[in-house]
């Protein structure tokens, strides 16, 4: 295993050296392609994505004032797949964004927004694009709608999809192939499988996947309750029940409303950064960017700036010796639908929580929108589940089904759920 992960960090260091990146921040005023044009910062295009504020009431009645990504494209995020010796193995690539840590990280072998798709840049296109554009005659493994950060991103939602193909791939140095076991091996390891291939991941039907009852490949005690809980009787009437009031739910949030940058409340537009001093949570500035091998080789553009550590935690615990993973209700201006199920807790203090810690890992958001967007992921097994807890608990048989329809987990959500795989 362990030569395993050496092999892959090669690799991506390899992939890093030979993209020559070169990146700086520069001011708004020196940028060539983006400007700001009636209140939004804008890109000369009119496509990709622009920056805008907004201005929200949530239903705590606090007013939440903010810029937020504005990109209503729907990206594709995908997987070609093949069947070898009975096992599937995935095309991973090796992706160098300026705002990863690390630079390079494993992505799916497909992963652009519908701009660089169409080649807005002027650029190439990005490799393997005639199989995610034209999918006649295919074998699609499963296609979804699932959303981005809500509190970054305004209205955006990601295909993700994974296809089967019996056709000729093309070698080339940025891809190889992985078979999914080897994959889910390195999903605790930090900075290496970056969020796009994690929502990928975790969304898939996970028994097509790996051709076998998932959680049967260890025998762990954990990987055992694992087990358990993945095939205990199916809650019909709880997934039922909670995607009807996710739906009833976003119909009385309040949507937030569109202002220019420099109307946001407590926000400043200057020439080097669009930011608060009433947070230090995040702040918009532009990013110069000198890459070999993507589609052009020089480009700016905004990114979002977070210094500082998220503590995103997922809390499991036992009911009548089942095991269940505790989410509550995460209401964001962001979200498509306003609202989804989100981990326990996410916070910039480490909240202890008492319990047998199962997994940390830390991973960092996706680095052509965020620079060096660091967070902690935490497992904490809490024992028995008290019977006045207000989370809402799912087994994995629920959270299973769940993800058979649209929209239901948040990207953190999403993010923390697939270190489970790593048992699968």
């Amino acid at each position: 295993m362990k030569s395993r992960i050496a092999e892959v960090v090669s690799w991506l260091k390899q992939i890093t050296k030979s993209s020559h990146v070169k990146k700086s921040f520069i001011s708004f005023g020196e940028s060539l392609e983006w400007s700001i044009i009636r209140g939004s910062l804008v890109h000369k295009s009119g496509g990709f994505f622009k920056i805008i504020g907004i201005i929200w009431t949530n239903n705590h009645r606090e007013k939440i004032s903010q810029p937020l990504i504005d990109q209503n494209e729907i990206g594709t995020l995908g997987f070609l797949a093949r069947r070898t010796n009975n096992l599937t193995e995935l095309l991973v690539q090796a992706k160098v964004e300026p705002g990863n840590v690390g630079l390079a990280q494993l992505s799916p072998t497909y992963q652009a927004t519908l701009s660089n798709s169409l080649r807005f840049h002027g650029g190439i296109f990005p490799p393997f694009t005639e199989f995610f554009l034209q999918k006649n005659n295919l074998h699609v493994l499963y296609e979804s709608l699932q959303s981005e950060q809500g509190l970054r991103f305004f209205g955006k939602r990601n295909k993700n999809i994974i296809i089967y193909t019996h056709k000729h791939v093309e070698n080339i140095d940025t891809h190889r192939w992985f078979q999914v076991d080897e994959l889910t091996e390195l999903l605790h390891e930090p900075y290496l499988i970056n969020t796009d291939a994690r929502s990928v991941l975790v969304s898939s039907p996970w028994e097509k996947l790996i051709n076998r009852i998932p959680f049967t490949r260890y025998e762990t005690i954990f990987a055992k309750e694992l087990y358990n809980s993945f095939v205990s009787i199916g809650r019909k009437e709880i997934v039922s029940k909670e995607i009807n009031k996710l739906s009833r739910m976003s119909k009385k949030i309040n949507r937030p409303s569109i202002v220019e940058l420099d109307k946001i409340p407590g926000w400043t537009v200057s020439d080097k950064e669009i930011g608060t001093s009433l947070s230090d949570e995040f702040n918009v500035k532009q990013i110069r960017v000198t890459m070999l091998g993507r589609e052009v080789d020089f480009w700016d553009q905004p990114i979002i700036y977070s210094p500082k550590l998220l503590y995103i935690t997922l809390l499991c615990g036992r009911r009548n010796k089942t095991l269940y993973f505790g989410f509550k209700y995460q209401i964001e201006p962001g979200l498509y639908n306003l609202i989804e199920l989100g981990p326990t807790n996410m916070s910039y203090t480490n909240n202890l929580y008492s319990g047998q810690l199962i997994v940390k890992s830390y991973q960092s958001e996706e680095g052509g929108r965020f620079y060096q967007n660091k967070s902690v992921y935490k497992i904490i097994d809490i024992g028995e589940i008290e019977k006045s807890s207000k989370l809402i608990w799912l087994t994995l048989a629920d959270i299973h089904s769940l993800f058979t329809y649209e929209g239901i987990f948040t990207n953190e959500a999403r993010s923390i759920l697939v270190l489970l795989l790593r048992w699968i």
